[in-house]
């Protein structure tokens, strides 16, 4: 393509009018358009700088491969794809026949003023919408799959969720939109949304390819002298982790539930966990994660922080609030480390009972309980056998 630079307002105002018109054969044309569109925000002292020259260049290689666009067949499925970065939301419309997936249309939206400040939920939400209000006819005469890996459904439908997202939920709710988990990268127009995502290192990609899942359930309680984490960790392959700690220091409720959420990160991502969805019955603190609700109180504020900072840890990882009834084996944990109070270094033994002392044949099951450093010791006293660990050894003998 024969286009030079640029060397006036006029004419980069004529560039991004044309991008804009061919905003559907584009893919993420408002990121690609970005730094022309910064040069336009300063018109009285108009430079083209190597930001704009280098996106020039960029535009007129992507527009000499234009990629073959398909028009969908009446009543079939369509397929949609969401992306979120810094500056801007876009989506890929796709048919799928034969196993081959091809895109339909396009479409971006340069993020402007307090959207530059939505949660990444929230983002991935407005590129729906957008995506609904530019291609109409589409959602109207076709059933759409939103292939995502996000809760976006579950997030937009919560009673407590901004009142954005209620708003934008009403609009969606006149088309058959349907939400499933993207389990297998199947198209090259998929990769090639991937590729262009990833050509920003420092912003998030949001289609991705699905690692096993994790799901964590966590909960809080405190008492007048201390608390109680709960944390049940479900893992591919049939793994589950139980764990009920005893708090031994004054907690308020939201510390006790911010303690087990630490706690549960821990542990998830020491057993290996990846991809992982955190459920809390706590709304406090799964808005404040999110970032829905501000963190005022400089306790809760380091909680946050350190919950964060494990979360980062792994490649996705997401809190949800759900209610009471569907987090009661964590409660049940929380409950009985809380209760635990008075125990002390003590070694319990602790007893199930399956049937009833009049039900005949009735049985006492013993849980196993780990040995503790007091039995290392002693066994070491009485017959002089240490720890195979060479290190736990080590703190036996001295």
């Amino acid at each position: 393509m024969n286009l030079r630079s640029l060397t006036t307002i006029k004419e980069v105002q004529k560039l991004t009018g044309k991008i804009t018109s061919l905003g559907r054969f584009i893919l993420r044309s408002a990121d690609k358009s970005l730094p022309f569109f910064r040069v336009l925000r300063k018109p009285k002292n108009f430079e083209w700088n190597e930001e704009c020259e280098k996106a020039l260049q960029e535009l007129k290689e992507y527009l000499t491969t234009p990629p073959l666009l398909a028009n969908p067949k009446e009543g079939e499925e369509l397929f949609l794809y969401l992306g979120v970065s810094e500056h801007a939301v876009s989506s890929v419309l796709v048919r799928e026949e034969g196993g081959q997936q091809n895109p339909i249309y396009y479409v971006s939206k340069m993020l402007q003023g307090a959207e530059l400040r939505y949660t990444e939920m929230e983002k991935l939400a407005l590129a729906l919408v957008v995506t609904a209000r530019k291609l109409r006819p589409y959602f109207q005469s076709h059933r759409v799959i939103v292939l995502t890996n996000y809760p976006l459904k579950h997030v937009m439908s919560r009673p407590e969720a901004s009142g954005r997202l209620i708003k934008w939920t009403v609009e969606l709710g006149q088309y058959d939109i349907e939400y499933r988990p993207r389990t297998a990268q199947k198209a090259q127009i998929l990769a090639d949304f991937v590729i262009e995502l990833a050509n920003h290192p420092n912003l998030p990609i949001v289609v991705e390819e699905r690692t096993p899942k994790w799901m964590l359930h966590v909960d809080g309680a405190s008492n007048a002298n201390n608390g109680g984490a709960g944390v049940w960790i479900q893992g591919p392959k049939g793994v589950e982790i139980e764990v009920a700690v005893r708090l031994a220091f004054p907690v308020t409720n939201n510390e006790a539930e911010y303690e087990a959420l630490i706690l549960g990160l821990e542990l998830a991502f020491q057993a290996g966990a990846k991809d992982l969805e955190v459920f809390t019955d706590s709304q406090l603190i799964a808005l404040q994660i999110e970032g829905t609700y501000e963190t005022r109180e400089k306790t809760m504020a380091s909680y946050k922080e350190i919950a964060q900072q494990w979360m980062r840890k792994f490649d996705r990882c997401s809190v949800l609030q759900v209610p009471r009834a569907e987090n009661d084996k964590a409660d049940d944990l929380s409950k009985f480390g809380a209760a635990m109070d008075g125990i002390g270094d003590r070694k319990i033994t602790a007893l199930v009972r399956a049937q009833p002392s009049i039900a005949g044949g009735a049985e006492v099951q013993t849980v196993a309980e780990p040995e503790s450093w007091k039995d290392k010791i002693a066994k070491y006293l009485e017959d002089g056998t240490l720890p195979v660990d060479p290190i736990a050894a080590k703190r036996v003998k001295f």
